[in-house]
This record gives structure tokens, C-alpha cells and sequence, in this order.
């Protein structure tokens, strides 16, 4: 029995699996969502400024305050 090679791959005569929307959210849970961004933007921010403050250098002890200031509300 003899193959022949073909001259497109099989893989093109497959069908097209259609792209899976996202599920739409709703109006409450968007809002949920961009307040929630813009607080975390907010303390990426404030931690940046904290740790150019105290030289930029990232130590045990500056991961102690960070948490300490900024991650102790957000467990809470």
C-alpha cells in the first residue's frame, strides 16, 4: 500500500473552532471591577513612593513595612 504526501497540511481541512466570547458583566460587577484597578494602582503608587523615599532598596525589613502600612487593610 502506498501513501501519497499531500500538498497542504490535514491540520487546513479541519473546521474552525469559533472564538469563545467573554461573558458580559454586569453593570454592578464592572463597576466592582474598576474600583477595585484603581485602588490597587492607588497602592502601587504609594508603595513606589515609599520605597524611593528609603533609598529603593528592597529589604526584609521594607517588605515588613509595606505590609505592615499598606496590606494589613486589605486582609481585613
Amino acid at each position: 500500500m502506498a501513501y501519497a504526501h499531500t500538498v497542504s497540511a490535514p491540520r487546513t481541512f479541519a473546521f474552525r473552532q469559533k472564538a469563545a466570547r467573554a461573558p458580559k458583566r454586569s453593570l454592578l460587577s464592572r463597576v466592582f471591577h474598576y474600583i477595585d484597578e484603581a485602588n490597587r494602582r492607588r497602592a502601587d503608587r504609594e508603595i513606589a513612593r515609599y520605597m524611593d523615599s528609603n533609598g529603593g532598596k528592597f529589604t526584609d525589613t521594607t517588605e515588613r513595612e509595606i505590609e505592615k502600612r499598606y496590606l494589613s487593610n486589605v486582609m481585613r
